[in-house]
């Protein structure tokens, strides 16, 4: 009797077991569908933010190029192509977006120097839909407005330092710097030297404590002469390198291996575009120079690309008033090699009225020179200033004016 009543007690405990275990399988699966269905919705929030991020940037995006198609006098065909454009890279296209001159909400509504940029966005569910048939629409919005940038010392530089301070160099300018690199030291002022500008703008860092006005972060910008065509070079005028070491007057040409002025020569260079392949423009020794209406391009020839070495010397330029090259006093070739340095050192005294565009490689003001630039430019991928150089300028406007797009709401 008592065996019989522990194997039926047996059976029931195996039963018991059997029937919990059926217990667990069903609530599970009740449970398994809502778990999917959490998870899936994770999943497509992450969708939504990511989503909306990169509305948010074509938005910006789009207001911005609208906003200096505005300010360039553009139609508003233009204007309105130029924001879908940049919206479009984005993955936005024109059933997306709206474009608003002047806006239409916000603080800056009816400013007609203002641009409204709105995005309505529909990011893929994938278990949103099929569980609650949500559908999700992000909206975003962008605006910007266009500023006049009195800019004229540009460091084309993207990712290292653009501009140096050094020494006891002292920098002041009545118009703008802008440094075009992402880097943590974009602009690098250091020892006791000073920069003193009408603005300051960076894309990425700096570093230093007397830098005025305090720099802006700004977004990148594109080489302000881009544009501007390089000469059509023939052939040599002058073979070999030409030595000045007496009083002489030059006149315009190809020159194939250089100009040294040495031994307090006083040169005169006649209106006209001097091209330099290959060798260097140097002047050393105390000589002076002067020229009106003069082009200096230094271009590629024997021996490699042409370079400026300016030392010990007083210098009187001034850029031609027409023409192609208007307005450009020095011009290095845009295939020159970035470690390429362009000096203007020791006890220089320097006045140049035009733009100096060295657009691949380095340029330095050094030793105890001085740079007078009435109408100052200057463009270059890295520019130095050391030891106890000056810059000044005397208040006139680059011959350059440009625009930034700045996003105000």
């Amino acid at each position: 009797m008592l065996k019989r009543l522990v194997e039926k007690s047996g059976k029931q405990t195996e039963g018991f077991a059997r029937d919990e275990s059926g217990t667990i399988i069903a609530s599970l699966a009740i449970l398994m569908p809502i778990l999917l269905g959490m998870a899936g919705l994770g999943v497509d929030i992450g969708n939504w933010y990511n989503g909306k991020r990169q509305a948010q940037a074509a938005a910006d995006a789009a207001a911005r190029a609208g906003a200096l198609e505005l300010v360039r006098n553009g139609s508003e065909s233009v204007i309105l192509t130029a924001a879908k454009e940049d919206a479009l890279a984005y993955g936005f296209g024109n059933g997306d977006i709206d474009i608003n001159m002047p806006p239409l909400a916000g603080p800056f509504m009816g400013d007609g120097y203002a641009v409204e940029a709105v995005i309505q966005h529909h990011p893929k569910t994938y278990f949103a839909q099929a569980l609650f048939n949500l559908d999700v629409t992000v909206e975003v919005r962008a605006v910007a407005k266009a500023i006049e940038m009195d800019t004229c010392v540009w460091a084309l530089e993207e990712s290292d330092t653009g501009i140096t301070i050094n020494g006891t160099a002292d920098v002041v300018l009545d118009c703008g710097i802008f440094a075009n690199s992402n880097s943590d030291l974009a602009i690098d002022q250091v020892g006791s030297s000073c920069v003193t500008a009408s603005s300051i703008r960076v894309v990425g860092g700096h570093a230093g404590t007397c830098l005025d006005p305090e720099p802006l972060t700004s977004y990148p910008y594109p080489d302000p002469l881009a544009d501007l065509a390089e000469p059509i070079v023939g052939g040599c005028d002058y073979n070999g390198k030409i030595l000045v070491n007496s009083d002489a007057t030059l006149d315009p040409g190809v020159y194939c291996k250089g100009i040294d002025v040495v031994g307090g020569a006083h040169v005169t260079f006649n209106p006209g575009e001097y091209v330099f392949k290959g060798g260097t423009f140097r002047v050393t020794g105390g000589s002076s120079l002067e020229g009106d209406g003069v082009t200096f391009y230094l271009t590629d020839g024997t021996g490699g690309h042409a370079e400026l070495d300016i030392t010990a010397t007083t210098i009187d330029f001034s850029a031609p008033t027409s023409g192609p090259l208007e307005g450009i006093l020095f011009f290095q070739d845009r295939s020159a090699p970035t470690t390429k340095v362009n000096k203007i050192t020791g006890n220089a005294s320097v006045e140049f009225d035009g733009a100096l565009y060295f657009p691949t490689t380095i340029l330095d003001f050094a030793g105890t020179s001085s740079t007078a630039i009435p109408a100052p430019m200057i463009v270059a991928r890295e520019i130095r200033f050391v030891g106890t150089t000056s810059l000044g300028g005397n208040g006139a406007q680059p011959p350059i004016m440009m625009v930034e797009a700045e996003l105000v709401e």
